[in-house]
């Protein structure tokens, strides 16, 4: 092999490791809870503090329980499709996106990885169980945020991490005005090369 085409091999290899690893990474855990929550938390709910609770919910729908009246034989590949259209959406951006970008090839890969992780519930249950419920109380009336799980936790961190990356790098605000009377110009009588001030006519 050419010397001079090692390193951008080994640049392309680290690359992608970074992708395996966090997708990996992510669906590993996401499908030990969920199984560890089927196991142990049908019909129960575990209080581990104030405003957050662990409950067994299997949801057909997508976020926040959309569409999950569908009829199954629709939902089901529906969202499959879906699901293989993002992922596949996800690895050609992250391919794309420029080596100095690590960041935003992290928050690709935790995108993926929580997206891949949702499809194997859909493919193998047609739901994806859900067990993180995080509530308050107002005047008196609890209020939960929909139930998600690691593998939707994932893709916020991760869609969060892609809004952060997109916002254009501000100057310091003393960089950006511009200087009364144009240019920069040096003090009325003060010496322009270090020398004496001129002399007054």
């Amino acid at each position: 092999m050419d010397e001079a085409a090692r390193p951008a091999r080994s640049r392309g290899l680290r690359r992608y490791l970074l992708l395996v690893v966090i997708v990996a990474a992510v669906v590993a855990d996401d499908q030990a809870t969920k199984r560890y929550v089927e196991r142990n938390l049908r019909g129960r709910v575990v209080r581990v503090m104030p405003g957050f609770d662990l409950r067994y919910v299997r949801n057909p729908g997508a976020a926040w329980g959309l569409f999950a009246d569908v009829r199954e034989r629709v939902r089901r590949p529906f969202f499959a499709g879906v699901s293989v259209l993002a992922m596949a959406f996800i690895l050609l951006t992250y391919s794309r996106a420029a080596s100095e970008q690590r960041r935003l090839r992290v928050a690709l890969a935790l995108v993926c990885g929580g997206a891949a992780g949702n499809f194997i519930d859909r493919v193998s249950y047609g739901y994806v169980v859900d067990f993180i419920d995080w509530h308050v109380h107002l005047m008196g009336r609890p209020h939960h945020w929909p139930t998600f799980n690691v593998a939707d936790a994932a893709i916020t961190l991760g869609v969060l991490m892609i809004a952060l990356e997109l916002i254009p790098a501000r100057a310091p605000a003393a960089a950006r005005a511009p200087l009364a009377g144009g240019a920069p110009s040096a003090a009325a009588g003060a010496p322009l090369d270090g020398g004496e001030p001129p002399a007054a006519p």
